[in-house]
C-alpha cells in the first residue's frame, strides 16, 4: 500500500491538497467551456480525486472509478449533471455505483473525500484507511464495504465537528470498537453500524417492486397521468402475480378515476391522482409518503418528475425516504411515485440492532462507556420524523438486552444547494437513546452532545 502511494505521497503532513494544486485544478476547469455551476462541481470532483488518489493510492482509486472513466471521461466538456440517474440499491460493486458525474455521485465522492481531507490532521485516519485498503486488495470493491467505511468516517467527523478529539481503533486479532471519543472527561467507544448486504428475500422483492414500478411509472408517462400508487404485501409477490398488479393498476389509469382502491389476494392497492399532467409545482408540496410508514416492515419508493426540464428518476434505499438532492424550492411537473410496504421484511434499523446483538457485545463489551451509531439516509422531513419515532418506539425493548451499549446514535442528514456560489452546504442532525439499562453511563460532555450536537459544513475544497 506505501508503494501504491509513492507517486502521489502527501508531501505536508498537515495540507493534503496543496495551494499550488489547488490553483492548477482552477486553472484547468476555468478554461472549459462550462456553465459556472459545472465549473464548481468540476473543481470539487478534480479536488476530491487529488485527495482519494494520495490516500488511497492509485490502485484503489483506479479499480473504483474504471467505469466512471469509461462512462463519462471528465476530461471532456460533457457532464451527467443534468442527466437521469438510476441507482439500484442492490449494487454490489462500488465501480458500478460510480459511473458518472451525477449529483448522487458527486456528492458521494465529494463528502468522502472531505471528510478524509478534515480528519488528516485531527485524528489518526492514516489508521483507518491502511485498514480499509488492506481488507479490500485481494477482491473486487464491495460497495457494501465502501458504505461502512463512509459511514465511520462520517460519525467520526460529527464527533470532530463537536470539539472531541477522536482516535480510530486499529483492526486487530479481537473485535474492537471503531473508534474512541476523547475529552477530559474520560473515553466513550463508538461502534458505527450499518446493515448487511441485501439478504435473497430483499433482493427478490427489490427486484419485483422495481419491475412492477418501472412498467406502472412508463404507463403513466404514455396515458400523461401522474398518481401516487401504494402497494402493501403481506408475503413475497410471485411472479405471475406480476402481471396481475400491471394490468389491475392500468385499467384504474385507464378509467379516468380520481382515486381507486383494490385488493389482489392478501395484496392491498390504492390509487390518489396528483397534479395533471404539465403543470409546474414547487418540490417542496410535493405531498409526502402517502401514509405513515407501517410499524414493522420495509419500504421502497419508486418516484419520476422532472426537475427544471430534467429527467430523473430516484429509488431510495431499503427501509427510507428518498435523500433528494434539488432545493425544496426547485420548480417541477409529473411527480408521480410508487411505493411498496414489505411487511414480512424487518426495516433497516429493526435489522441492524437485532444483528448488532452478539457482535456488538464482542466489541463494546467491559470498555466502558459505548455508543452504538447506526447508518441511515433518513433527513428532516415528516416521514424521517415519523420513521424516527417508530425506532425509537422500539429501541426500549431491544436495547434493554444490550447493558453494554449506554446510547444508540442516529444522525439524520441532508444538504442544501448554494446556488449564489454554486456549492453545496450540509448538516447533520444527532438523535440518540441514552440506555437506562447500561452498565456504564457516559461523560456529561458526551451525553449533551448527543442530545444537543450539531454539524454543519461547506462540502468545498476551496472555501
Amino acid at each position: 500500500m506505501l508503494e501504491d502511494r509513492q507517486e502521489n505521497e502527501v508531501k505536508n503532513p498537515m495540507f493534503i491538497l496543496t495551494e499550488e494544486e489547488k490553483l492548477s485544478i482552477k486553472s484547468e476547469v476555468e478554461a472549459m467551456p462550462l456553465s459556472e455551476r459545472h465549473k464548481q462541481v468540476r473543481k470539487e470532483i478534480y479536488a476530491a480525486f487529488h485527495v482519494i488518489k494520495k490516500t488511497l493510492g492509485n490502485k484503489w482509486y483506479e479499480r473504483a472509478f474504471k467505469n466512471y472513466m469509461q462512462e463519462d471521461d471528465i476530461k471532456k466538456t460533457g457532464s451527467n449533471l443534468d442527466d437521469l440517474f438510476y441507482f439500484n440499491p442492490s449494487v454490489r460493486l462500488l465501480s458500478d455505483f460510480l459511473i458518472g458525474e451525477y449529483p448522487e455521485i458527486y456528492l458521494k465522492i465529494c463528502q468522502f473525500a472531505y471528510f478524509i481531507n478534515e480528519l488528516w490532521t485531527k485524528t489518526n485516519v492514516k489508521v483507518k484507511i491502511d485498514d480499509y485498503v488492506r481488507q479490500e486488495r485481494r477482491r473486487d470493491l464491495s460497495f457494501e464495504n465502501f458504505q461502512k467505511f463512509f459511514f465511520e468516517l462520517e460519525t467520526a467527523f460529527f464527533w470532530i465537528k463537536n470539539n472531541f478529539d477522536v482516535e480510530f481503533v486499529p483492526k486487530g486479532r479481537t473485535e474492537t470498537p471503531d473508534f474512541k471519543v476523547i475529552s477530559s472527561q474520560g473515553i466513550t467507544y463508538v461502534e458505527c453500524k450499518k446493515k448487511n448486504d441485501f439478504t435473497a428475500i430483499e433482493q427478490r422483492f427489490e427486484k419485483s417492486a422495481r419491475n412492477i414500478s418501472n412498467k406502472i411509472l412508463e404507463y403513466m408517462q404514455k396515458l400523461r397521468v401522474n398518481f401516487e400508487v401504494e402497494i402493501k404485501v403481506e408475503k413475497e409477490i410471485t411472479v405471475s402475480e406480476i402481471d396481475s398488479i400491471v394490468s389491475l393498476i392500468d385499467k384504474a389509469f385507464a378509467s379516468g378515476a380520481e382515486c381507486f382502491a383494490e385488493n389482489l389476494g392478501s395484496i392491498s392497492i390504492q390509487g390518489k391522482k396528483l397534479m395533471n399532467y404539465g403543470v409546474t409545482q414547487l418540490l417542496k408540496d410535493i405531498p409526502d409518503a402517502t401514509k405513515p410508514p407501517p410499524s414493522v416492515g420495509t419500504k421502497y419508493i419508486f418516484e419520476l418528475f422532472n426537475p427544471l426540464n430534467e429527467k430523473r428518476q430516484i429509488i431510495s434505499t431499503l427501509g427510507c425516504p428518498n435523500v433528494n438532492p434539488f432545493p425544496i424550492d426547485t420548480p417541477i411537473a409529473n411527480f408521480k411515485r410508487v411505493t411498496f410496504h414489505a411487511a414480512f421484511i424487518l426495516n433497516k434499523v429493526q435489522t441492524i440492532l437485532y444483528s448488532a446483538e452478539d457482535s456488538s457485545q464482542l466489541r463494546l463489551s467491559g470498555v466502558g462507556g459505548s455508543i452504538l451509531a447506526i447508518e441511515t439516509a433518513l433527513n428532516e422531513s415528516v416521514e424521517g420524523q415519523i420513521f424516527m419515532k417508530q425506532v425509537f418506539d422500539s429501541l426500549p425493548k431491544i436495547v434493554g438486552n444490550m447493558p453494554y451499549v449506554s446510547a444508540v446514535l442516529l444522525l439524520t442528514t441532508g444538504t442544501v444547494k448554494d446556488d449564489e456560489n454554486h456549492s453545496m452546504k450540509a448538516y447533520k442532525v444527532p438523535h440518540a437513546y441514552i440506555n437506562p439499562f447500561a452498565t456504564h453511563t457516559l461523560p456529561e460532555n458526551v451525553d449533551t452532545a448527543l442530545r444537543m450536537g450539531k454539524c454543519s459544513y461547506d462540502i468545498s475544497f476551496f472555501t
